[in-house]
């Protein structure tokens, strides 16, 4: 389980340096996988029989290297879950943001976090364009 800091609640507004994290992470169910599909980032995973897969959209420049600054309610366009085989979008989910440690690395990720399973998957972003002095 990774080390987690909360850095502002739900309804906390703050913006994070996007050089400064090295990806986002999420919590699913045990066993999940996941890809990152344009610019949505899809978790499919079983939970009670049911395959279901959690789907976050990103702004897609917070995707790509830079140096910018983002607040979360710019940087998730939308964020929901899918019972299959039904394409309906069970949503809004409520996004608990948190500055998370990997387990292994130590490497800072912006957690996106919003039903809190043990479970966390980690997606690496591309690192800054240049080193940060």
């Amino acid at each position: 389980m990774p080390s987690v800091f909360i850095f502002a609640g739900l309804g906390g507004k703050f913006c994070i340096n996007r050089g400064y994290i090295r990806g986002v992470c999420a919590s699913w169910v045990s066993g999940s996988s996941h890809a990152l599909i344009g610019d949505t980032w899809v978790i499919t995973g079983v939970f009670g029989g049911v395959t279901t897969h959690q789907d976050i959209l990103f702004y897609h420049n917070f995707l790509q290297p830079n140096t910018n600054r983002y607040t979360p309610d710019h940087l998730v366009l939308d964020y929901f879950y899918v019972n299959e085989p039904s394409s309906t979008h069970i949503n809004p989910l409520p996004i608990n943001v948190q500055i998370v440690l990997h387990p292994t690395t130590h490497l800072v990720y912006l957690g996106l976090d919003s039903l809190s399973f043990p479970n966390m998957y980690f997606l690496d972003l591309p690192p800054p364009p240049h080193v940060w002095p």
